[in-house]
């Protein structure tokens, strides 16, 4: 038994560690009175100073550390985070603590955080103090350190949630300032009046119509009060109470709920951008397309092709990816030559051959013939390339959001450049946002006109609407009046009532073409008024002049019902209106679902240089709209393409929503309103003198004619008179007498064709 204990305790490793370990314990026990005591006193009183309250863990770290470089050192480097980590975090948690104190037996007062926390709060305890921040700070890294996707993006999202809710506070909190202000000058109002009330009874009894009446001797302060230069100043000659600024009522009897802001010149209210939904438009992380860069990037190496991601632009609906070509190595092996141009030979008598590496760029057209594959790769319907991007040197890939957003109207109204427009008396309308999530808005005073195309469902309508809503939340009927064309009937006939429409929405075809004689007609009276004061353009007239001429804006929302109704008519009138209605302040606005040659002609083309596209069924339809391919492969929903004047190429711009709601809120604000009256234009009376004078000068025409007196005389003799007959008889050309045969039955001088 005796040699199995000390074969246990003695020989084997194990019981050589335990039977020491049992020594110690006994022999610290027996010697509670001597040096161990006062050595273990010691240390305990060091590791509180020194460590404070983390004694404790950092022994356990020690411990771990020791373990970990006795086992398995190789994990101090692979698990370099969770050692930096907890450093970190301890030693930022001590920095907290250091200002905090504790007392325990056998111990002074001492600081939690110990020795290393005062260190880290560089002496000062104070709550607020550069110590404390650098406390957060090896906190913060701590964290970071452990999970920096995970951290990151929860402090972005942080971030952005508080900027939101910053945002969404911001017109609630200016709305309750502007209702307490209103509240207290109403108040004030009041006090004024009741105290001008009793200043008229004091005044009358004083004037002697009052005879019994007694001031009471209490009453001191209603008769006389003393300045601050001690003389006595009369209050029954009050100073004349301030006057309050309510530039926000109108001149009726309806009282607005709210502050708005009013033209100077007309007193008509402008709607508020309360009256729309307070939807903001989110924002993407840029991590959420990392993942779809590096698949780029793959699925093009795969082939041959190695590029570099360099830009990611999210949009609400696109992100473009910026690419930069890359390089293709190739080796080939040549003979080595010595300097005087010979063959070096090795020991065998065969030439040496050395290895010679060449870069070369990818082409842009290889990057181009890859888009099948990268939309197999990404799972998306359609790529649009960009090659170059305009002003850098990228070829831009636009790849379709998994989760497209909707773009608001009011968030493109807030903007800098649509605020800019407004600022400089323009007419502001709210396109969208771009593939980068940059706000797009156009003036249409500088357009001058714009064409709209595309297919049913694509956007188009909306776009009319939100173009309509921009102008009257930010336009009165004094500055732009205008006239809506609507052969749906069910599109624009909501804008009924508004005091900015010339006339009732149009839906009847037939009096369109008479009408829109009466627009040029408009637009000759206004270049005589113009010429009469010696100005060029409609922004000079109305400087110059007492009585300014408002914008006019003509809108047609299918121009293809109009030319199957009169083709050559409204093509004519179209191109004039586009040709010279500029300067005169005359700005049409024409969509169409069919962007055939028949429907956008030649003419309507050459005269509307900005033009938008949405989403088309063919190549051949995104030519004749953009005279450029691309619109077919639009994604639908208010995504289209812009091309103005300006621009290079087209912009790729998702469009902004505005729903039948706030539509029927902006209309009801202003047919609610009672404002002064504004100056009429009759389109019909101007029709009527535009068909007298051109009867006129066709009459003149033929008057002027010399040779439509020959024609009269042979139409009297030949029963069967033509246009090979009067070329022979007359010796004029083919032209001459198919003019003379019009004017001839115009006269009543022949029968009218069928």
């Amino acid at each position: 038994m005796i040699n199995f204990l000390v074969k246990v305790l003695f020989k084997n490793r194990l019981g050589l560690k335990f039977t020491l370990s049992c020594s110690l314990v006994v022999l610290f026990l027996l010697a509670s009175n001597f040096w161990i005591l006062d050595f273990y006193n010691a240390t305990v009183t060091f590791l509180w100073n020194f460590f404070g309250v983390g004694y404790l863990p950092s022994c356990v770290c020690g411990l771990a550390l020791v373990l970990t470089i006795r086992h398995k050192p190789s994990t101090l480097f692979t698990k370099w985070r969770f050692w930096t980590s907890g450093s970190l975090i301890l030693t930022g948690s001590l920095g907290l603590l250091s200002g905090f104190t504790l007392s325990i037996e056998n111990l002074e007062d001492i600081q939690l955080g110990g020795l290393i926390g005062n260190t880290v709060r560089l002496g000062n305890l104070a709550l607020f103090s550069v110590g404390t921040l650098t406390s957060f700070l090896l906190l913060f890294l701590g964290i970071c350190i452990t999970a920096p996707k995970k951290s990151t993006r929860a402090i972005l999202q942080g971030c952005l949630k508080t900027v939101r809710l910053f945002r969404q506070a911001i017109p609630y909190g200016i709305t309750t300032i502007r209702g307490l202000i209103f509240i207290l000058r109403q108040i004030r109002s009041l006090r004024q009046q009741r105290f001008q009330t009793k200043y008229e009874e004091i005044a009358l009894a004083h004037d002697g119509k009052d005879n019994n009446y007694e001031p009471d001797p209490t009453i001191e302060p209603y008769g006389t009060s003393t300045g601050s230069e001690g003389r006595e100043t009369s209050l029954l000659e009050p100073s004349q109470p301030i006057p309050i600024q309510a530039s926000y009522l109108i001149e009726d009897d309806n009282d607005p709920t709210e502050q708005n802001t009013i033209t100077s010149r007309t007193k008509w209210v402008l709607p508020s951008l309360d009256l729309f939904n307070n939807d903001e438009d989110s924002v993407n992380l840029p991590d959420d397309h990392t993942e779809v860069g590096d698949t780029i990037k793959s699925c093009l190496l795969e082939f041959g092709v190695p590029v570099e991601i360099k830009q990611i632009n999210p949009g609400p609906t696109v992100t473009m990816f910026g690419l930069t070509p890359g390089w293709i190595t190739k080796t080939k092996h040549s003979r080595e030559k010595d300097q005087y141009g010979n063959l070096i030979k090795g020991l065998d008598g065969k030439p040496i051959l050395k290895q010679v590496e060449e870069k070369t760029r990818v082409k842009v057209d290889t990057i181009l013939a890859r888009e099948k594959d990268l939309a197999l790769a990404l799972a998306v319907p359609s790529l649009r390339f960009q090659a170059p991007v305009p002003g850098e040197s990228l070829v831009g890939v636009e790849v379709p959001n998994a989760h497209p957003q909707i773009v608001s109207l009011p968030s493109i109204m807030r903007s800098a450049n649509f605020t800019d427009i407004v600022d400089k008396k323009g007419l502001p309308i709210a396109l969208g946002k771009g593939t980068g999530g940059d706000a797009h808005s156009i003036d249409l005073t500088k357009l001058p006109h714009l064409l709209i195309a595309g297919s049913t469902g694509s956007g188009k309508s909306v776009c009319i609407n939100s173009i309509i809503t921009s102008l009257l939340t930010h336009i009165s009927p004094w500055d732009a009046r205008m006239m809506l064309i609507d052969p749906k009937r069910v599109e624009l006939t909501a804008y009924n009532g508004i005091p900015h429409l010339v006339t009732p929405v149009i839906t009847d075809l037939d009096n369109v073409v008479s009408l829109l004689k009466g627009v040029i007609q408009e637009m000759f009276s206004r270049y005589k008024r113009m010429e009469a004061v010696g100005a060029k353009n409609i922004q000079t007239y109305n400087k110059k002049s007492s009585e300014p001429i408002p914008y006019f804006i003509l809108c047609i929302d299918e121009l293809a019902d109009l030319m199957m109704t009169a083709p050559y008519d409204v093509e004519k009138s179209l191109t004039r209106l586009a040709q010279l209605g500029r300067a005169t302040g005359i700005h049409l606005i024409v969509a169409t679902q069919r962007p055939s040659v028949d429907v956008i002609t030649g003419l309507i083309k050459a005269n509307f240089p900005s033009r938008i596209s949405f989403a088309v069924a063919s190549q051949t339809d995104s030519r004749t709209i953009l005279d450029s391919t691309g619109a077919e492969k639009l994604l639908g929903r208010g995504d289209m393409l812009f091309a103005s004047p300006t621009e290079a190429k087209a912009m790729r711009i998702q469009g902004t929503f505005v729903d039948d709601d706030e539509i029927d809120r902006v209309v009801t604000h202003w047919t609610s309103q009672k404002g002064p009256p504004v100056p009429e234009i009759h389109l019909a009376q101007l029709s009527a003198e535009f068909i007298a004078e051109e009867t006129v000068k066709t009459n003149l025409s033929h008057e002027n004619d010399e040779l439509f007196d020959q024609a009269i005389e042979l139409a009297n003799r030949s029963v069967n008179l033509s246009t090979s007959l009067l070329q022979r008889r007359l010796r004029i050309g083919y032209p001459r007498a198919a003019r003379l045969m019009d004017q001839l039955e115009d006269s009543g001088m022949l029968p009218q064709k069928d």
